[in-house]
């Protein structure tokens, strides 16, 4: 008889993480291992699992994560490592566990659920596309415009491996606080502690991410960072983040010269890489060389969890550093289909899908036109109430953490 529950024991872990490993060939067994070890949100007490007598034959993690929108912070369940025995597959098992989950995530309050999946299995239970934009860049390093000469000997330059044999506990914190500044007027960062960026440098495959670092050694300060992965045998070279100071932005000029003359003597061709640039970084790798467009990119699947939490939290914050008034009573109902009390007046049947409710406040184009979200879909008068809740738009970006 199969039996849903949650993982209460160690060697109940070690049995989801062989059905992990089985179920995700091309993910070594040692990222679900270390994962477990040192990511406090992929904590085992959040491990769904469904066992048949003594063997487990599904899984579905449900981890926690804190988004910045504004001056508050929004709680997200990510969905990961849904694994089925392949003898037990077709048998509703991970639809019962998913479904597991959204009640877990609704008890825990979360706001909202995120995930990488098949549009065709997760959008029966609510999840739906979420289309990001981003900036693309491309750098033929052979022909761009680096330079490695400082103007003075203040600047420290380094290149490694990033992973925890590089690791001490002055740069944790000096990349904890940079990335802190940096998101510091930009809405939809995830929130990163010490715990987190000392735990990410174990759970990283050791041979696949690299880091360059710019220092300051007047005062012993991180400028600037970039994180990338090679891919030698098509001499390319992914960017996977770029954080920088605001007002430091010559030291990042300084430092992606650096790391593309090294990238060119490593034989490495193109660097490359879809994040969502601040203008400042943008201006710096086109005047190294390299060209950036703006696309609008499949990132995952998203799901309302609690519709009013997010209302209430984005109607109180100051976003974008602009003071927002408090809107009165507002209260939402029900998942597709919402009511709202707008200043004392109840105004009913706004009918926002989960997509629409992102695409409207964080900017975001629909999934078949590629454009925003118009006056065609939410008439005059829910528009404006809308507009008063959320008064300007937002954006998003992972970066690493999709690791």
């Amino acid at each position: 008889m199969l039996k849903f529950k949650f993982v209460e024991n160690e060697n109940e872990l070690l049995q989801a993480i062989d059905l992990m490993d089985q179920s995700f060939e091309n993910t070594p067994r040692e990222y679900f291992t270390l994962r477990y070890k040192y990511d406090t949100s992929f904590s085992f007490d959040q491990l769904l699992i469904c066992k048949d007598e003594r063997l487990i034959v599904g899984a579905v993690q449900v981890y926690k994560r804190e988004m910045k929108v504004g001056n508050c912070f929004l709680t997200f369940g990510g969905i990961a490592n849904v694994s089925t025995l392949k003898k037990y597959r077709n048998r509703g098992i991970a639809t019962q566990l998913l479904k597991m989950a959204i009640d877990y995530m609704k008890q825990r309050g979360d706001d909202f659920s995120y995930l990488f999946g098949e549009k065709s299995i997760y959008s029966l239970l609510g999840w739906e596309d979420l289309f990001l934009q981003v900036d693309s860049f491309i750098i033929p390093v052979f022909n761009s415009n680096f330079s490695t000469q400082f103007e003075n000997t203040k600047y420290e330059i380094f290149i490694h491996l990033f992973n925890y044999s590089n690791y001490d506990e002055v740069l944790c914190k000096q990349l904890t606080n940079l990335y802190k500044s940096y998101i510091h007027d930009v809405s939809g960062c995830i929130n990163r502690d010490e715990v987190y960026w000392k735990g990410l440098m174990r759970w990283i495959s050791p041979e696949d991410y690299y880091i360059a670092y710019i220092k300051n050694r007047d005062k012993n300060v991180v400028d600037a960072y970039i994180v990338f992965k090679k891919l030698d045998e098509d001499a390319v070279a992914d960017v996977i983040e770029i954080v920088v100071d605001d007002n430091k932005i010559e030291s990042f000029r300084k430092l992606l010269s650096f790391t593309l003359q090294k990238l060119n003597e490593e034989g490495i061709r193109i660097v490359r890489g879809i994040l969502l640039l601040k203008d400042k970084i943008k201006k710096v790798i086109e005047e190294t060389g390299g060209k950036c467009k703006t696309e609008y990119v499949r990132r995952g699947m998203i799901r309302m969890i609690n519709f009013s939490s997010i209302v209430k939290k984005l109607a109180k914050t100051n976003v974008n550093g602009k003071c927002e008034k408090e809107l009165n009573g507002i209260s939402i109902t029900t998942q597709y289909g919402s009511e709202i009390v707008f200043n004392g007046k109840e105004i009913k049947n706004i009918t926002l899908s989960n997509i629409e409710f992102f695409n409207l406040i964080f900017g975001i184009k629909d999934r078949e036109n590629k454009r925003l979200i118009s006056n065609k879909e939410i008439d005059p008068l829910h528009r404006t109430i809308l507009n008063e809740i959320f008064p300007c738009r937002l954006f998003w970006f992972w970066h690493m953490d999709n690791f």
